[in-house]
């Protein structure tokens, strides 16, 4: 343990400079609501997220609905939320769900979705980005989740 611990928001606003894009996986959120602003807010890169409608903690006491907190408190970037119909907190592992065994269909959407997020975002390949945000995506993923977007608010000055 550092002798200085950096608070919450240091550790998830801050990336290095190196950092363009990334892609958050069935993130956990902070335990007081209060800190979701502060943790969230200042990220200024693109951030794709993904959860599932049954994505509760197994380890911890995340529930599946506060999955979507990093999306709603991001204003500082394109956010992208994608949430699975029915997946679990291991569907993107690829080995079998608590349960229901290994859902291909899940795997392939995270494929697809998270190259293109990244061919649109490190390689700013325009094609990949429209397919992305403009239907093209949503066209693939039917009945099997939900697809929301964001785009950077405007600072007032």
């Amino acid at each position: 343990r550092s002798p200085h611990p950096r608070k919450y928001s240091e550790t998830v606003s801050n990336p290095p400079s190196r950092v363009k894009a990334a892609v958050s996986m069935s993130a956990p959120v902070p335990r007081r609501p209060q800190d979701f602003a502060a943790a969230f807010e200042s990220i200024h890169i693109p951030v794709f997220h993904l959860t599932g409608t049954e994505d509760n903690s197994p380890l911890g006491d995340t529930k599946a609905g506060d999955r979507r907190a990093a999306f709603d408190h991001m204003t500082g970037a394109e956010t992208c939320l994608l949430i699975f119909n029915g997946g679990d907190h291991m569907v993107f592992s690829g080995t079998p769900r608590l349960n229901k065994g290994t859902d291909q269909i899940f795997q392939d959407l995270i494929c697809h979705s998270t190259t293109a997020f990244w061919e649109a975002y490190l390689n700013d390949n325009g094609n990949a980005r429209d397919w992305l945000l403009d239907g093209g995506f949503k066209a693939e993923l039917k009945e099997n989740g939900s697809f929301e977007t964001k785009h950077p608010v405007a600072k007032r000055k």
